[in-house]
């Protein structure tokens, strides 16, 4: 990537495997998810030391996550700021392998909750355990032939409300939009339940510090494709008012249990 670079951050991302929300059942590696959150929150610390501190405005990113991120491997993350574009590109790597890049832009431009004991949809659906650690309540489909849910908040106390609990940090959105891809595959896609989905890519151009009190839906138009590499484009709205308040793309793949644990045996060798 072009540009003019100054200096930036070199951190190990800690690993708490005692976080039931990102460990929220057994797992063989380090989940996407925190992965992407860690890699958010050292962008954010490593731009405020060396701009200031971030006011209202958007966070554009655009994250791979080209091979699976091992357990019990150091993960490095790299921060490096590109002066022409205004933009942010962080890496993660265990050892010489990278596991994740990203392109991250804080913007100043203007953006175009629900409570915690609001219904959720079946934590099955969305590969959860635990059910505070699920985002959605149950989908519909609207006139338009849309499917749709509403954010609910997590509960106080939640890893995800760390930063601020009176609003929603963009790793909590895309959170949200991972599960409702997850509740896509089996509930309109046809995956089987065990069917182990992999996220491949996500881009997103979203508020920053949404209040939590403003109520948000997540929303996809079905197309023909059932390949088991799926693209959901998804929009978050205000449900009252239509107000649309960002976008986020994510790439995923589909494979069953089999096929899965071939995988991991390969990656391992």
């Amino acid at each position: 990537m072009d540009g003019v670079r100054t200096s930036g951050s070199t951190q190990t991302m800690p690993v708490d495997s005692s976080n039931t929300f990102y460990f929220d059942h057994p797992l063989d590696h380090i989940p996407g998810i925190m992965l992407l959150t860690e890699m958010l929150q050292a962008v954010r610390v490593t731009h405020e030391a060396a701009k200031g501190p971030l006011t209202a405005g958007r966070t554009r990113l655009d994250v791979q996550f080209p091979v699976m991120c091992e357990s019990g491997t150091d993960v490095v993350l790299e921060c490096v700021p590109d002066e022409v574009s205004s933009s942010w590109e962080v890496t993660a790597r265990q050892s010489d392998i990278t596991v994740s890049e990203a392109r991250v832009t804080f913007t100043t431009e203007a953006g175009t909750g629900l409570d915690a004991t609001a219904p959720r949809v079946n934590a099955s659906l969305v590969h959860r355990q635990r059910v505070e650690n699920v985002l959605l309540g149950p989908p519909r489909e609207t006139a338009e032939a849309s499917v749709v849910s509403h954010l609910v908040s997590p509960p106080p106390g939640h890893p995800l409300l760390a930063n601020s609990p009176s609003v929603r940090s963009e790793e909590e959105l895309i959170e949200a939009a991972r599960q409702f891809c997850t509740l896509l595959s089996h509930h309109y896609q046809g995956e089987r339940e065990d069917a182990q989905i992999l996220w491949l890519s996500c881009t997103a151009d979203l508020p920053r510090d949404l209040p939590r009190e403003q109520p948000v839906s997540i929303s996809w138009t079905p197309t023909t494709s059932r390949l088991r590499t799926v693209r959901y484009d998804l929009k978050l709205t205000d449900p009252v008012t239509d107000t649309e308040y960002g976008r986020i793309v994510n790439v995923s793949r589909c494979i069953d249990p089999a096929t899965y644990r071939r995988l991991r045996s390969s990656q391992a060798g």
